[in-house]
């Protein structure tokens, strides 16, 4: 069951997922931090101090942090993710990708 800070799809969409996701702007990076279980993780540029991360796991949860850009040191060492606002983000990315998706 999907928690506060995560989301569930079934894990058949995974690889769609991704695809739509770099198609909105988000894009691999060597300095992703594998966990046991990730499938794909993606980050875009929202501005010039944010970024938003997307991590995909086997089981088809998702998870979202929504952080300062790492190289604004050492910003994003002192401030937390916002989990809230980046699970909102992606569950309105979801809503589109259904849409264009699954019409």
């Amino acid at each position: 069951m999907a928690s506060k800070t995560t989301v569930r799809i079934q894990p058949l969409f995974l690889n769609d997922l991704n695809h739509f996701l770099q198609t909105q702007g988000f894009h691999h990076t060597r300095w992703q931090h594998w966990k046991p279980g990730q499938v794909f993780g993606l980050v875009k540029r929202l501005n010039y101090k944010k970024q938003l991360h997307i991590r995909a796991f086997i089981d088809g949860t998702l998870k979202a942090e929504e952080e300062i850009w790492r190289f604004l040191i050492p910003l994003h060492l002192i401030i937390k993710p916002n989990l809230e606002k980046a699970r909102k983000k992606l569950q309105a990315l979801l809503k589109r990708y259904l849409t264009i998706y699954n019409t």
